[in-house]
């Protein structure tokens, strides 16, 4: 049946992929007709697993990987032989003067780490090996850091969980750069003995290898941004060099390693950072497909470029966080004549960049006709607020198992990470880990997502009911009378919704609202403005009168509930959970339905 016509209550988000796709492209192209503004697009996630034949529950493939990823220089600390502490010691360099001196002192705490990850039952974990810790100068090899790795690689064996090593994660050691670094034309040549003295001593506790580390953002933010060290801006020549070399170095990984253990799987990391047209104007066409082949390709002969998944491996190693639209600007010829910014409506990760789970099924299904099996090396959110963590997470493995259906081999999912880490020039401001670190103590404290994460990998599904949240801290100030808590209401069911004064669906369904209140007074309403003015809100309410307390936040985020724009309501039951959440204007019959649930 039509969803647009079915009787009943319904979910502003029941729509087909079709329409939500359509509907995606209207918003962007600031389109949106007033009857679907700011349509809450975790419902529309959760609808596409039902328009397209996966059901709620629907496991993952017998011995699917669940993982997480980590890099030895973001946990280990006193990691001071590479060229990344030597870029810390600059001001200026890493946010709030941040270093990784102690990071998260994993060298030392790496038992206690894996203990807590098979807690949350996870049956992989991917890692790096710290090239500068085992060559500390050119040709010289330090028995006692391989002894140290070779008991963190039994560790996680001994805990049930299969290491997936990383060889080469961004840092490198100092005699290295001293010689020029990737951009050195021997680099691929200097890097071989490291990949074999590992692979001889190592190789018997891994089967799982991933040579190099996102090559593409490593020279992208080491040549053209200057975020990494060597802090060079817009050097494109020295870009590509550094790519090239990169990819010279992974085929000579992939031979030596498979030389010495054949039955191993070797790959790399792609980074894979999506740019979507701002219009369907050929020219902005134009611009996201330029974008995306700068990041995606890297030089395998003079003047031929090559997709990086492409490369020589076992499998396809893919790391996916976010995305941006592109659109030309000829007022830009230093950017290629491309304007990039965040896509409309999509939720910010506290990194600033856009993000929704449903890119996630384009990303895999791009490499479908590479015939190979597929695992994502890196997925998460840097969120402090755990709360949109738990919501990203079952929307993103939707997606997951969406791309299973559609015939990707998917093989596992390592989200990015297991605790909150050192986060390179960005210090330990944002915070992706599944668990949390206390600064001063270092004690470590799972989170709600990472209890959440373990469920569903113990379950090797997606859970069959919708993941129940308990309801963020949120308060609002009344024009006249006292502020008001959520928390001050626990033990009765809410209604929150979320307004605007400038919002027209909101003044539509105010009478809605009123009418329901008066009828249900067991039940609280509360309403919450956003992206207003404090004189909006006071001029709306001189001529639109509530029963029921309204004003602006004063505490906690209409964001912390996954809201983009008004209006959109929430329903809360007597524990204080959220049981539903509905984007759009209710009628009469929809709220009824809703209240349903919380107040039966």
């Amino acid at each position: 049946m039509d969803p647009a016509r079915r009787p009943g209550p319904q979910r502003a988000g029941d729509v087909s992929q079709r329409s939500r796709q359509s509907g995606d492209a209207e918003d962007r192209a600031g389109g949106r007709k007033a009857g679907e503004l700011a349509v809450h697009r975790a419902a529309r996630r959760r609808e596409a697993r039902h328009c397209c034949g996966v059901s709620a529950g629907l496991g993952f493939p017998a011995g699917f990987l669940w993982g997480t990823a980590s890099a030895a220089h973001q946990v280990e600390g006193d990691n001071r032989n590479c060229d990344w502490w030597e870029f810390e010691q600059k001001p200026g360099t890493i946010a709030g003067g941040d270093t990784s001196a102690v990071a998260c002192d994993h060298y030392h705490r790496y038992r206690e780490d894996f203990k807590l990850l098979r807690e949350l039952n996870q049956n992989a974990h991917r890692l790096s090996i710290e090239w500068s810790r085992i060559e500390p100068s050119e040709g010289e090899f330090d028995s006692r850091q391989i002894r140290h790795y070779r008991d963190v690689l039994g560790e996680l064996r001994e805990q049930g969980i299969e290491p997936m090593v990383t060889l080469h994660h961004f840092t490198s050691p100092l005699w290295f750069t001293r010689k020029g670094g990737w951009a050195n034309r021997e680099a691929a040549r200097a890097f071989l003995p490291y990949v074999s003295r590992v692979a001889d001593e190592l190789g018997d506790l891994v089967s799982l290898w991933c040579t190099i580390n996102e090559p593409n953002i490593y020279a992208a933010n080491g040549w053209i941004t200057g975020e990494f060290p060597p802090a060079r801006q817009g050097d494109l020549t020295d870009f590509y060099r550094v790519i090239s070399n990169m990819r010279g170095a992974h085929e000579a990984a992939y031979t030596t390693i498979k030389r010495r253990r054949p039955d191993a799987q070797v790959g790399l990391s792609h980074h894979k950072f999506l740019f979507l047209p701002a219009s369907g104007k050929r020219r902005d066409r134009w611009a996201a497909r330029t974008a995306q082949f700068t990041v995606d390709r890297w030089p395998v002969a003079p003047g031929r470029l090559r997709r990086v998944v492409e490369a020589t491996s076992d499998f396809v190693g893919i790391a996916h966080y976010w995305a941006q639209m592109c659109a030309f600007d000829p007022t830009r010829p230093k950017s290629q004549f491309i304007r990039r910014f965040n896509v409309p409506g999509a939720q910010l990760t506290d990194m600033g960049w856009s993000s929704d789970p449903v890119w996630m099924r384009q990303v895999l299904n791009e490499l479908k006709g590479l015939g190979k099996p597929v695992y994502i090396t890196e997925n998460g959110l840097a969120a402090a607020d755990d709360v949109r963590r738990q919501r990203y997470l079952p929307d993103v493995l939707e997606n997951v198992l969406l791309a299973i259906a559609d015939g990707v081999d998917v093989r596992g999912y390592f989200h990015w990470t297991s605790m909150d880490n050192f986060e390179w020039a960005h210090g330990y401001g944002p915070k992706f880990g599944l668990i949390a670190v206390d600064r001063k103590t270092l004690e470590r404290t799972i989170k709600p997502s990472g209890r959440l994460y373990g469920r569903i990998a113990a379950a090797n599904a997606l859970p069959d009911q919708p993941v129940l949240l308990s309801a963020p801290g949120l308060a609002i100030q009344p024009v006249a009378g006292d502020r008001v808590s959520l928390s001050e209401l626990h033990g009765k069911p809410v209604v929150l919704n979320f307004w605007a004064s400038w919002c027209g669906p909101c003044a539509q369904e105010l009478p809605v609202l009123s009418a329901a209140r008066e009828s249900n007074p067991q039940v609280d309403f509360v309403g919450a403005a956003m992206q207003d003015t404090s004189g909006g809100v006071e001029a709306f309410e001189k001529s639109h009168s509530h029963p029921y307390p309204v004003g602006p936040i004063v505490g906690g985020s209409y964001q912390s509930y996954g809201v983009v724009g008004p209006p959109a309501t929430v329903f809360i039951n007597a524990q204080g959970v959220v049981v539903a959440s509905f984007s759009g204007p209710l009628d009469a019959q929809t709220l009824a339905h809703y209240l349903a649930l919380i107040a039966p």
